[in-house]
């Protein structure tokens, strides 16, 4: 119970670490669409209606390519005899397999070891 506590509280650790990098990432985006949308106001007046992000489509790559086998799905699952929400997926590969960006972004946060059980991960974020 007692690892399984220090688990939970990792866990919680690398959750609020990820929280502030996406705000962190999220309000230097939202900044940027109100400039860009302060500068499209004032070289054209008459468009009241400015889109600085418009969806363009496409898909995300999958970022592993010599691998397709998936160890632990998406959503609810029992691990340490307690049942919680998984919030991703992992993707099984030998030691040394190519990671690939899933699309161009930027790196918020890379981190490498046992995280609290989330293991390495990097987090990019795609908003353009």
């Amino acid at each position: 119970e007692a690892k399984l506590s220090e688990y939970q509280a990792q866990a919680e650790k690398y959750a609020e670490l990820e929280r502030q990098a996406i705000a962190k990432e999220e309000a230097a985006r939202k900044a940027a669409q109100e400039a860009a949308a302060s500068k499209n106001n004032n070289s054209n007046s008459s468009s009241s209606n400015v889109i600085t992000n418009p969806y363009k489509g496409g898909k995300l790559a999958w970022p592993c390519p010599a691998s397709s086998r998936i160890t632990s799905q998406y959503g609810y699952r029992i691990l340490f005899g307690v049942r919680d929400f998984h919030t991703g997926i992992d993707i099984g590969a030998s030691t040394g397999t190519n990671i690939v960006a899933a699309e161009s972004g930027t790196v918020i946060l890379a981190s490498y070891g046992w995280n609290g059980g989330y293991g390495n991960y990097i987090i990019i974020n795609h908003v353009c």
